[in-house]
């Protein structure tokens, strides 16, 4: 793969690049915002469970409140109402490891009275002689309700469970004395795990958790995992348990998910991928084809840009929808100026418009047409007004559902005026050798006429009506003569003897001789640009040229006083497309330019007026081969002559002779 066929992939290659990276962020927003709607989850989980579990506390504390309620105003001994209650107690809260009532007195040599009966006697007697069991005691004497106080597992506890809560409240008999204390001793590590950790308490939906539950002074009760370093993800929450103050903190165990929506990232970023690659291929796809469809219409707009022929597009109403360079270059009109405007009514002169509109219905229909898939040709209409002859070529294209046309257009009026040069050069060569035999014979029969009617007339006396008779037969043999002698010199105008001049000078010595030859009626102006160069010449036969032309204008102006303007200048031609005549090549030309002020010509005479024998003066006031003459001249030199006119602005001849290196 080379680097201009790798470069069609940069496209592609960026859409899945983009499609990926817009895939990956947006499975992480999501996953975000999962993480960000399981951790609301978890917050609103964390703040039930930790509230249902104070609230579970509340209620062991408030129960052994009650027990104490029911001792006071009870008949029955201690150890009977304990006994009664305490099944219930003990049944209902896994965390209360035992009830019982103790004296009022620490120097009560009385043992507590404890439930359940213990295995272990000695941890009873070691109860009653607690310090901080009967720092509590003398506690809630004083306050008159229910105190709580923890101690760590010292061994010797009840099935060494601890640390353990001690609940202790007051016994009053209405004496307003306190006659002992109800206590309830709960395990701390049992009663956050039965209810955080339990078997209906596992995890805060699907997440796993860890926690720790510490009074206010930061005594650790009970924990269960290390605190995690990113303090944000623990919920914490205190309450006042009795008069200390607990706090229970919970945090997730790894990250905060929620099992619904676990995977949806990961579908969606396979989902993503999936598309991109997807996505790519199809622009790809949708990309190469454009490169294809605009490299194809590069190629034809740098055809039909560099096409020397018009190539025309229309609609199917006949209007222009594509227009070429050359097409601007043939017919003067710019794209702007012509798309979208009928074509016919532009640029067919007309004469032929009828016939368009009879048979353009049918293309319309079918596509066909008499003039679809042939070659033709026609007159056109330059935007000057001028017509020129075109060759014409259609085709049909179908275009969604209906037919458009596409032609080609030459401008042949180079090959017409190429084949009308070739015509009248063929034509002039076979007069000039038909001229020039019967010349000859002709001259070869005026000789004898001439010399024996001059030889008689010289023996008749003077004024006789003899030798006038003989003298106008002289006159008559020497105009035929002189006819004839031009007819020969026309036969032999092939045929020059050329050599390197100066054309300035050249033109310069041959409008001095028009000057004394040519009537004082008619004035030449000259404008001869010193620099224009070296041309081959036959000095001789350029000061006919000028002696022709001005014999002419002489002979339109009638007598009337004239201007004939000689203009000489260099100019180059580089293209085929500039040069004013086909017969010649590109390059460097002396342009000469002869005009008059006279009446000037009608298309129709200007037409022939290098035709041989082509005149429009009366019989036997013109030969008709002066300007054939010429023509003849000019060609003989390896040039070319253009003649123009407009009736009532007079004539302009223009030469154009090959300059010299």
């Amino acid at each position: 793969m080379d680097v201009k066929s790798a470069k069609e992939y940069v496209p592609a290659i960026g859409v899945l690049v983009v499609g990926l990276v817009v895939t990956v962020l947006l499975a992480f927003y999501v996953n975000g915002a999962e993480r960000e709607r399981a951790m609301a989850h978890f917050v609103r989980s964390t703040n039930d469970h930790i509230e249902t579990f104070f609230t579970d506390v509340a209620r062991q504390l408030d129960d052994l409140h009650h027990l104490t309620i029911i001792y006071e105003s009870a008949s029955t001994p201690p150890e009977q109402l304990v006994l009664a209650f305490a099944d219930y107690i003990l049944e209902d809260f896994p965390s209360v490891k035992a009830v019982g009532v103790l004296p009022s007195q620490r120097t009560d040599t009385t043992s507590p009275f404890v439930l359940p009966a213990p295995k272990d006697p000695s941890w009873v007697a070691e109860l009653a002689r607690d310090d901080v069991v009967w720092e509590a005691a003398e506690k809630a004497r004083a306050l008159g309700e229910t105190v709580l106080t923890h101690r760590l597992n010292n061994g010797s506890t009840p099935g060494g469970e601890g640390p353990y809560v001690l609940a202790i409240s007051p016994i009053h008999k209405g004496d307003g004395k306190v006659n002992g204390f109800v206590f309830g001793l709960l395990a701390i590590p049992v009663m956050t795990q039965s209810f955080l950790v339990g078997s209906t308490h596992t995890s805060l939906g699907d997440q796993p958790f860890f926690y720790a539950l510490e009074e206010s002074d930061g005594t650790v009760l009970d924990a269960h995992g290390t605190a995690p370093l990113r303090h944000s993800d623990v919920f914490s929450q205190s309450k006042m348990v009795g008069e200390r103050e607990w706090v229970l903190r919970l945090w997730p165990q790894g990250e905060i998910r929620d099992s619904s929506s676990l995977s949806r990232p990961w579908w969606m970023l396979a989902a993503g991928v999936l598309v991109s690659f997807l996505s790519a291929g199809y622009f790809f796809s949708v990309h190469r084809r454009n490169l294809i469809i605009r490299r194809n219409q590069a190629i034809l707009d740098g055809i039909s840009r560099t096409a020397q022929d018009a190539v025309v597009m229309l609609d199917q109403e006949g209007d222009v929808s594509f227009w070429n360079t050359a097409a601007e270059n043939m017919f003067g009109y710019g794209q702007a100026e012509i798309l979208g405007k009928s074509l016919h009514e532009i640029l067919v002169p007309e004469r032929f418009r009828k016939g368009f509109h009879d048979n353009f219905p049918r293309f319309q229909a079918t596509g066909k047409g008499n003039v679809v898939n042939t070659v033709v040709v026609l007159s056109a209409l330059h935007r000057d007004g001028r017509e020129f002859p075109v060759e014409l070529s259609i085709g049909a294209i179908p275009v969604g559902g209906h037919w458009e046309a596409i032609g080609m257009v030459r401008d042949i009026s180079s090959r017409v005026e190429g084949e009308k040069a070739v015509r009248m050069s063929e034509r002039a060569s076979a007069l000039g050798n038909l001229a020039g035999g019967v010349a000859h014979e002709l001259n070869n029969l005026l000789l004898p006429i001439l010399a024996l009617s001059e030889m008689t007339a010289t023996r008749m006396p003077e004024g006789s009506s003899e030798r006038r008779r003989l003298n106008k037969i002289t006159e008559a043999a020497t105009r035929a003569k002189d006819l004839v002698d031009r007819i020969m010199t026309f036969s032999h105008l092939g045929t020059a003897n050329l050599e390197k001049v100066d054309s300035l000078v050249a033109v310069h010595e041959a409008l001095i001789l028009a000057r004394r030859v040519l009537p004082s009626t008619l004035r030449i102006d000259e404008d001869l640009e010193p620099s224009t160069g070296t041309i081959l010449a036959d000095c001789h036969r350029l000061e006919s040229i000028f002696l022709q032309l001005g014999g002419n204008a002489i002979d339109a102006l009638k007598g009337q006083n004239g201007v004939l303007t000689v203009s000489l200048k260099p100019v180059v031609f580089k293209s085929m497309q500039e040069l004013p005549d086909p017969s010649l090549q590109p390059g460097a030309y002396a342009e000469l330019l002869v005009a008059d002020n006279g009446p000037g010509m009608p298309p129709e005479v200007l037409e022939h007026v290098f035709d041989p024998f082509f005149t429009t003066k009366p019989v036997g006031e013109g030969t008709g081969l002066g300007l054939s003459m010429v023509h003849a001249i000019v060609v003989a030199h390896g040039g070319a002559i253009k003649a123009a006119s407009t009736l009532g602005q007079g004539a302009v001849f223009s030469l154009y002779l090959p300059l010299q290196q």
